[in-house]
């Protein structure tokens, strides 16, 4: 109601130095956030504004009175049909922070130059096609992939402080001479261009770290490439090279080589083979035919999908034991019965393969990783909270909500040998044109779907793979799949603050075209493993036509995908899905056993004010357990209020959630050891079990209280008084024994 200009007064009392509006607030509020067309003039209007965020919202312009907000520091807008920026902008001489991404906005104001404060530069996503000649002095990175760019200025060598320039999925022919001029630089991600060549100096960059030159059509590379002595990250793969400079696999940080997809000389090939050995150096089939690949190469046939990074290899040659030969030659007409299809996120680099590396490497058995992601169902919310903390009203403490969902989580010690996961293929793919493996005008024309469906019909199960946009691919091509896995996808493009930057009607159609096929996919008996943390996915996953049973929701801000191979989780479940498939594939389990949940009726997979307890909460335990419980779409808005992140913890006495940095408990003031981290890297018998922390908490009295004293007292006063207070603690507890006896 504060949008409203009837409203002005009231928001003028509360006179707010920040403003954020954002759709996916929803999962907080448990109200629809109504979409903003236009920034409210009551807002205009505050000079002592100093952040507006405006994300999701289909704001279309932004007014000439912007400039009258000459407080402003930083000016956020993601995911509006903006189509350009009025010069008014130019006067914020305050502002540090400018992101406009994800909106078709084809040109950026001449005088952005006059922003000297500026440091932080976001335009990615767009429809750029040129930029302004002169750049602001204090910028510390060129953000802007994802556009229509033929060029870049001349002026980018004017930011010396430049630390990382992002100018992949353009059209960039050529680099200027200038750009070697950034001495400070670590990332240059150029991948998904048309560069011919690359300015010879590129050598003098000595702090670069990572150079992304894939999807190129470079037909060779500087010599000076070698003195890049701080490089660690090199893709080169889907050009023209023939030749790579001498000594170039063997720069002494250097760990991934990617170098697929190039007609490279024996020559070449052979210098790559004498090592050392490298964590991952890419070469597909043809490659390895004309010179025999090394040990650590990671083998496939690269399919000819134009644009796309296509690789296919079995999961034996991600990482190749002893004694397993590299593929080689054409590829033949047998393979195995599972097929993995894996689908990058808009970075465009291979982000599954280290991943299912170790899925196939054995060190997980069957039946280890079923015990281990069990998802079994320990209870209601409702009722965990009552086993916890007893009798305390849920409507008024939403501080410990939190706590429920990690202290009870069974915990996992056991480990156990067995069956492992068969060879299965995978097929790597990366849209390093970013967007969003879709068609477009003025974009490359994919034909996607087309080609999968003409791929997959020769295997007899087949699993998609996808993390943010490589999860709206695998959902938009779930009809073709019989499992699909995605974690923290974007879904509604509409709103989503993650897209890319196309016009509104192209979203909109793109995201229907979701919606139908995963409810095709529903229908037709394709199993579903949406996993998504509590922060603006959530509202994502709300949008989709997909059964509640499939969505799994796990208490904790962050990328998903991420948090759940740190404690542990991620393998086992990989293990656990492809064991399943591999079953059914050789005729061990029927597929019509698996549970055929119906898809929704409505618009929405859950009403945000339902009080039943239907909607699935992950629980991870120590030991990489993951079970789960039912939570009400009520119960889980108020958990959303305060999502807990990594590394935050629980208070010992009172059981309180607090953020990393306190030292102290926010709820109850107690400063001794938490009784539980946030998901920390958890091992097998590394911490308590889910009793032992129940037993904590009621582990008060003299002796408990006397054991805090100590504790605060040891990093204050020494180790003398710590043995003086042991000595006292020692003869209490005798004299205590003794009183009761």
């Amino acid at each position: 109601q504060l949008l409203l200009d009837e409203c002005s007064e009231e928001l003028h009392k509360r006179n707010p130095t920040d403003i954020e509006f954002s759709r996916a607030e929803e999962i907080k509020t448990g109200r629809l956030m109504l979409p903003i067309r236009k920034i409210p003039s009551c807002i205009l209007s505050m000079r002592g504004l100093r952040c507006l965020d405006v994300t999701g919202h289909p704001v279309e312009t932004l007014p000439p009175e912007i400039g009258e907000l000459t407080s402003l520091t930083r000016l956020v807008v993601v995911s509006s049909n903006l189509t350009e920026l009025p010069e008014e902008l130019c006067k914020l001489l305050y502002l540090e922070q400018l992101v406009v991404s994800c909106c078709p906005i084809r040109r950026l104001p001449e005088d952005l130059c006059n922003l000297v404060r500026l440091w932080d530069f976001y335009f990615d996503g767009n429809q750029l096609v040129e930029m302004p000649r002169k750049f602001p002095p204090l910028l510390n990175g060129i953000k802007v992939s994802g556009n229509l760019l033929k060029q870049l200025p001349d002026a980018v060598g004017t930011c010396k402080d430049v630390k990382s320039v992002r100018a992949y999925a353009n059209q960039l022919s050529s680099l200027p001479e200038s750009i070697c001029n950034l001495s400070y630089a670590t990332e240059m991600s150029l991948q998904g261009n048309r560069l011919e060549y690359l300015p010879a100096a590129l050598g003098s960059l000595q702090q670069l770290q990572y150079l992304s030159l894939h999807d190129n059509n470079l037909r060779t590379l500087p010599a000076s490439v070698v003195q890049l002595q701080e490089l660690q990250w090199l893709y080169l793969y889907n050009n023209k090279l023939q030749d790579l400079p001498k000594g170039i696999g063997r720069l002494r940080r250097l760990e991934r080589l990617l170098v697929e997809a190039n007609p490279l000389s024996k020559a070449s090939l052979a210098d790559l083979a004498l090592g050392p050995p490298l964590r991952l150096l890419g070469l597909d089939a043809a490659q390895a035919a004309r010179h025999p690949a090394p040990p650590w190469a990671s083998v496939g046939w690269m399919i000819p999908w134009g644009k796309l990074y296509a690789k296919l290899q079995p999961a034996s040659q991600l990482k190749r034991k002893a004694g397993v030969e590299p593929i080689q030659g054409a590829q033949p007409p047998e393979h195995n019965d599972v097929l993995v299809v894996s689908f990058a996120a808009s970075q465009a680099e291979p982000e599954w393969l280290g991943v299912l590396s170790q899925v196939h490497a054995g060190q997980i058995s069957i039946a280890e990783a079923e015990a281990q992601i069990s998802m079994e169902n320990v209870g209601t919310f409702s009722s965990l909270f009552r086993k916890l903390h007893g009798e305390k009203s849920m409507e008024n403490d939403g501080e410990h909500f939190a706590s429920t969902a990690w202290l009870l989580a069974p915990p996992y010690n056991c480990r156990s040998n067995g069956e492992v996961l068969g060879d299965f293929d995978v097929l790597s793919l990366c849209d390093t044109a970013a967007q969003w493996y879709a068609d477009a005008t003025e974009r490359e024309q994919l034909k996607l779907e087309d080609k999968l469906q003409k791929f997959v019909k020769d295997y007899r199960r087949v699993v998609f793979l996808g993390v943010s946009m490589g999860g709206f691919a695998a959902l938009s091509n779930s009809h073709l799949a019989s499992s699909v896995l995605v974690f923290g996808p974007q879904t509604d493009l509409t709103i989503s603050h993650l897209r890319p930057g196309f016009d509104p009607e192209h979203l909109s159609r793109l995201y229907e075209n979701l919606r139908k096929n995963v409810r095709a996919a529903v229908s037709s008996g394709v199993q579903f493993q949406y996993h998504v943390g509590i922060e603006e996915h959530l509202a994502y996953a709300r949008r989709l036509p997909l059964p509640r049973s499939s969505i799994f929701i796990h208490p904790i801000e962050g990328r998903i995908a991420r948090l759940l191979e740190r404690v542990g989780i991620l393998w086992p479940l990989l293990v656990r899905t492809l064991a399943q498939e591999q079953r059914i594939a050789r005729g061990a389990v029927p597929a019509d056993s698996l549970p055929k949940d119906p898809a929704p009726e409505g618009d929405y997979a859950w009403d945000l004010n339902d009080t039943e307890e239907n909607l699935v909460l992950g629980m991870w335990g120590r030991g990489g357990k993951l079970t789960t419980c039912r939570i009400a779409a009520k119960q889980l808005c108020r958990l959303c209020c305060f999502a807990p992140r990594a590394h935050d913890w629980f208070c010992s006495q009172c059981l309180a959630h607090n953020v990393s940095k306190a030292n102290q408990c926010r709820s109850c003031g107690d400063q001794s050891a938490p009784v539980a981290t946030v998901a920390e890297s958890w091992r097998p018998n590394n911490g308590r079990s889910g009793q032992n922390r129940l037993a904590i908490r009621q582990n008060h009295g003299p002796l408990a209280t006397l054991t805090k004293v100590i504790s605060r007292f040891a990093s204050v006063r020494g180790l003398a008084i710590v043995a003086f207070l042991a000595l006292l603690a020692q003869f209490l507890r005798r004299r205590s024994r003794g009183l009761k006896l």
